[in-house]
């Protein structure tokens, strides 16, 4: 269309007209359709592994002993999407052995250290195990890092790795530890009879919410804050975590991820 006769004003409706509706071009939309679509296409991965040592950046909730890794790595390996794959089922079917018999080994020397009387307590190795939901490698099935993303490893268990993996533990580390959890006991409100007082609770009087982490029968062994959901009266509020619905949503979570990475291998 030969724009050079119209008005200057309607040169502008019409520029206007063209640049927000271009003109349909068949020639350049069927280019569009075989244009190839860009799609998300994984290369090589590569693996880079850590020796295990003992951990001086964490507070385990349970005990003075925590897991770390070297700051080197001592191997690297690069694989393709597949060849991953095959290398992940066999590192865990190794690591699972390898737990499974450290976990036994630990359950006997506990069990010929304990008196009689006390044989029949539960042992935190044995409740490692039974909190990853498996009993048998058949129910492991290996797929992936589904096994190990979520499962605590408590204090003794802990310590067996690090020895048999000739990690010498630092006694320094356990008693920077020790008084960083003693000094967690101390903060919170300890409010008489669970029920607080503006005036009196030290939370309020510092502009902040009571918290409880730990909900206890006993009021004493509460942390931090001894006050019940009923008695507290602090005009911030108050905040209760609740570990069950924490656990929902990181087993969802998890659930979410392991169905993202099956789609992608099947693609």
């Amino acid at each position: 269309m030969n724009h050079d006769n119209l008005p200057s004003s309607s040169k502008v409706s019409v520029l206007a007209n063209n640049a927000l509706f271009p003109p349909s071009d068949d020639s350049s939309e069927e280019r569009q359709d075989n244009k190839p679509k860009n799609r998300v296409k994984f290369g090589s991965i590569e693996v880079y592994k850590f020796g295990i040592t003992q951990g001086v950046d964490t507070v385990p909730s349970d005990g003075y002993t925590s897991l770390g890794m070297e700051r080197r790595h001592h191997a690297k390996y690069t694989f393709n999407v597949d060849e991953y794959l095959l290398y992940k089922q066999a590192e865990n079917h190794i690591k699972y052995k390898n737990w499974s018999l450290t976990s036994q080994k630990l359950d006997q020397t506990l069990k010929e250290k304990q008196p009689l009387k006390k044989k029949k307590k539960k042992i935190y190795a044995d409740r490692a195990l039974e909190q990853s939901n498996c009993s048998s490698e058949d129910e492991f099935g290996m797929n992936g890092e589904d096994y190990f993303e979520d499962w605590r490893v408590f204090e003794p268990l802990r310590r067996s790795l690090l020895e048999d993996s000739g990690v010498t533990i630092d006694t320094n580390v356990i008693m920077n530890t020790s008084k960083i959890l003693k000094s967690r006991k101390t903060c919170g409100c300890r409010c008489r009879g669970g029920v607080c007082r503006p005036h009196k609770c030290e939370c309020a009087r510092h502009g902040i919410k009571c918290q409880v982490d730990a909900p206890h029968p006993n009021r004493v062994l509460q942390m931090p804050c001894s006050c019940t959901a009923k008695g507290c009266r602090n005009p911030e509020g108050r905040i209760e975590l609740d570990f069950l619905r924490i656990r929902m949503h990181c087993a969802h979570t998890m659930m979410r991820l392991r169905d993202a990475r099956r789609s992608r291998a099947s693609q």
